[in-house]
C-alpha cells in the first residue's frame, strides 16, 4: 500500500473517531436520585462540618468567667466521654453521642429551669427547683461550755487538815534515813488554797528541820478537793536510837506552809522507824 493511501485511510478514520464522539457527548445519560439518601448523607456532612468548626471555634476562642455572668439553672448533664479522649478532639463515640442527643426527644425531664413566681401581691416566690439526691445534713449542735468560775484564793486558814499515810526508811544495822514520805491534803476551806512545802521534824532531833517541796499538782487544790502524794525528802533525814529512843513508836511532826511562808495546818503521827 502507497504512502498516500495509508494517509488517506487515517485521516478517514480520525475522522471517523472525532465524529463518534460528538455523537456520544450529544448522547442524554439519566441519573438516578433517591432524596432520602441525598437528604441523610448531606445533614451528615453537615453536622461534622459544624462539629468541626465548633470544635476549632472553642480551641481558639476564651471566655473570662468574671466577663460573662449567667442565671443559675439546672441543666442536663454533659454526655460521658472516656478519658483518654483529649480536650478539643471529637472521637467516633462523642460524634454518635451528639447525634443522637438532636434526634432524641425534646421533651428531656433532667433539664430543670427554676423561674420564679409572681403573685398578684408583687412578691416573687422562687420556684422550686428540682429534687436533689444529695442530703444536706443538718448542721452539727454546738454547746458552749460555761466558762469556770475562779475560786478565791484563801490565805487565813482553818479547815485544811493535814494527814501522814506512810515513810519509806533506809536501815544501816544500827541507824536508818526517812527517804519518802506520802502526804494527804483536804482543803475544807471555801476557796482554793495554795500548799508550797512541808516542814518535817522527828522526835529527838528538836533543832533539826527538814524542808519538803509539796507535789506540783498539790499546790492549787480547790475548795472541797484533796491530794494525796509521796514526795522524796532531799538527802534523806538520818535518825538513830540514840536520838530517837524507841524507834517502833517515834512521833514526826508535819507543818504546811503556804507560798507566803503562812502556817496552814500541822500534824503528829507515831511512826516505826525499825529496820530489819
Amino acid at each position: 500500500m502507497t504512502p498516500l493511501v495509508q494517509d488517506k485511510l487515517g485521516r478517514d478514520f480520525g475522522k471517523e473517531r472525532s465524529l463518534r464522539r460528538d455523537h456520544l457527548l450529544d448522547q442524554e445519560v439519566t441519573i438516578r436520585i433517591q432524596p432520602r439518601k441525598v437528604l441523610k448523607w448531606g445533614i451528615i456532612g453537615l453536622l461534622f462540618v459544624a462539629f468541626f468548626f465548633l470544635g476549632r471555634m472553642s480551641m481558639d476562642c476564651t471566655v473570662d468567667n468574671n466577663e460573662i455572668t449567667t442565671p443559675e439553672v439546672a441543666v442536663a448533664p454533659a454526655p460521658i466521654v472516656a478519658e483518654s479522649e483529649e480536650p478539643g478532639r471529637f472521637s467516633i463515640g462523642a460524634v454518635i453521642n451528639l447525634i443522637g442527643s438532636l434526634f432524641s426527644s425534646d421533651d428531656n425531664s433532667s433539664a430543670v429551669v427554676a423561674v420564679p413566681v409572681v403573685p398578684s401581691n408583687g412578691t416573687v416566690v422562687p420556684a422550686a427547683s428540682a429534687p436533689s439526691n444529695t442530703t444536706t445534713p443538718n448542721p452539727a449542735t454546738t454547746t458552749t461550755a460555761e466558762p469556770e468560775v475562779e475560786e478565791a484564793v484563801i490565805t487565813s486558814y482553818s479547815k485544811v487538815a493535814l494527814s501522814l499515810e506512810s515513810v519509806y526508811t533506809k536501815w544501816y544495822d544500827t541507824w536508818g534515813k526517812i527517804m519518802t514520805i506520802t502526804y494527804t491534803i483536804k482543803n475544807n476551806e471555801v476557796g482554793t488554797i495554795k500548799p508550797s512545802y512541808i516542814i518535817m521534824n522527828v522526835e529527838g532531833y528538836d533543832d533539826f528541820d527538814k524542808k519538803i517541796n509539796v507535789h506540783n499538782q498539790s499546790k492549787i487544790i480547790k475548795a472541797g478537793a484533796k491530794s494525796t502524794k509521796q514526795v522524796t525528802v532531799q538527802g534523806g533525814f538520818s535518825y538513830s536510837e540514840v536520838s530517837a529512843g524507841d524507834l517502833t513508836s517515834v512521833d514526826i511532826v508535819l507543818e504546811l506552809y503556804d507560798e507566803n511562808g503562812k502556817l496552814m495546818t500541822t500534824v503528829t503521827k507515831k511512826q516505826n522507824l525499825k529496820g530489819s
